[in-house]
């Protein structure tokens, strides 16, 4: 048995796999491999190498044998002389589980021909597989059933369309009735908070779950998988819960935007949809933006979120808000005149949530008071709520009003350019963000391009000497502070 140097040999393989396969694949898969062992030593067929490599995970060996067999298998054919066989050591639970792939001997004319062959080559001992845990149960009264986690009453039957979500429902109920050979995959749902998008998603969820009772769904927001995840890290069970994740046939994941600033979250969740997305499993997420205005999420999870179909729900239109109320007090079994549901629809504009808020609360005082609902207790209470929520600004209110205004994108408002209209909008956003809002001048710098506070202060000066000496860009601002309604 004669030991030779793994390092060597593996640098060699990667110059081949650099050289074959696209960079980010090649990063994200042949980069994390650790090689271990290179032995040379004898059978009854001759010489063999034994090359012995470390995979962070059972997930990146499946993977790899299922996607870069052939491409590793090559690799090390081309700088080894002999036959060799692979073993992949995956580090479990403390342990370490071993698979082997045994190189084929050479055929008459020396040949040796790298090909995956699962009946006699590729062989692993399934029994020493950890159990699949589920993180949405308790581990006393541990269950093999999934849980879609999905609220009842979020059905397409409980779900009003209007002109600004029309697009939105059309495509989740064409996936629903082509769930199969959906190519909507990812379906990214963005928009506004309470105009309906957590809604949709789990309509999708329960019609699909209708049509298709064996196939595993869940609905999880993304404060909760992250919270999984951490709790999975501190329990050592991070396997278990890559394992769940990758058995789910559609994953619903809402508020992906929670994800940023989050790095091992975002790494376990790339690499969970690269999972799913192989095997051809559908995924669905929510957000508050569309991907391309993500802030703080690595760019190759971005560009995943990209490869589906995109849709925005838009605020709903005075009649979508007004039928939006009628089904709600048919349901609640509250009369209702007309005037009072069009003096709120004509009023609340945002979104549904607070509709239903406003509605909820005109009941409670209705009882209360022992009166009927009028436009007078209609008119008061929007008046409560109106100061209490409506007037607040916040800094991505104040970002969205200067992109609108210079007609930019969040990201080229964001982005490290110094073409003056971007840096001036984003003087602007500065400006107005530590006017008007509470945050520190270090929160405001971070939510506007990453900038320190240095920065800000020195963005809030330019933009009040500016306000002194230019009359144009005075009247820039005051138009802008028209538009945030201040």
């Amino acid at each position: 048995m004669i030991r030779r140097s793994a390092k060597d040999l593996w640098e060699k393989c990667l110059l081949f796999l650099r050289d074959n396969v696209e960079a980010d694949l090649f990063n994200t898969w042949f980069t994390p491999i650790q090689p271990q062992e290179l032995i040379l030593d004898t059978d009854q067929d001759g010489e063999i190498y034994t090359f012995s490599i470390q995979l962070p995970s059972q997930f990146y060996y499946d993977t790899i044998q299922e996607k870069f067999s052939n491409e590793l298998m090559m690799s090390v054919a081309k700088n080894i002389d002999k036959r060799f066989k692979i073993v992949y050591n995956i580090p479990i639970a403390g342990n370490t589980e071993s698979h082997e792939y045994n190189m084929p001997r050479p055929n008459a004319q020396g040949e040796v021909k790298p090909a995956y062959n699962p009946n006699n080559t590729y062989h692993q001992d399934q029994s020493r597989h950890p159990q699949i845990l589920n993180p949405f149960v308790i581990p006393a009264v541990q269950k093999n059933t999934i849980n879609p986690q999905l609220r009842e009453d979020y059905t397409m039957e409980n779900f009003v369309e209007g002109e600004s979500n029309k697009l939105a429902r059309s495509t989740a109920q064409a996936i629903i009735d082509d769930f199969q050979k959906n190519s909507f995959n990812p379906f990214f749902i963005f928009g506004n908070v309470g105009i309906g998008k957590t809604h949709l998603a789990h309509a999708i969820g329960w019609g699909i779950k209708e049509r298709y009772p064996d196939k595993n769904i869940l609905y999880v927001s993304a404060e909760k998988f992250t919270q999984q995840y951490v709790q999975a890290a501190q329990d050592r069970k991070i396997q278990d819960f890559i394992h769940f994740y990758q058995n789910i046939d559609l994953l619903i994941v809402d508020d992906i935007h929670v994800l940023a600033n989050r790095q091992k979250t975002q790494d376990v969740f790339f690499h969970i949809f690269n999972h799913l997305q192989q095997l051809n499993k559908k995924m669905i997420f929510t957000s508050d933006k569309a991907p391309k205005d993500l802030m703080d999420i690595e760019n190759r999870i971005i560009t995943r979120l990209k490869w589906g179909l995109t849709v925005q729900i838009e605020k709903p239109d005075y009649d979508m808000r007004l039928k939006i109320l009628k089904k709600k007090i048919k349901e609640q079994g509250v009369d209702m005149s007309e005037e009072v549901l069009e003096f709120v629809s004509g009023k609340i504009k945002d979104n549904i949530r607070e509709l239903e808020g406003v509605i909820n609360s005109l009941m409670a005082k209705s009882i209360h008071l022992k009166t009927d609902i009028t436009v007078e207790l209609a008119e008061k209470t929007l008046d409560y709520l109106v100061n209490e929520e409506v007037k607040e600004i916040t800094i991505d209110f104040i970002n969205k009003t200067v992109c609108s205004h210079f007609n930019l994108t969040l990201s080229e408002l964001t982005a490290k350019s110094r073409k003056r209209e971007i840096v001036q909008a984003r003087q602007l956003a500065m400006f107005f963000a530590k006017k008007y809002t509470e945050q520190s001048l270090l929160m405001i710098g971070k939510s506007i391009g990453g900038k320190g506070h240095a920065t800000v202060l020195h963005s809030c000066k330019a933009v009040e000497n500016m306000i002194d000496t230019d009359k144009k860009f005075e009247d820039t601002v005051n138009k802008i502070e028209r538009k945030l309604n201040i």
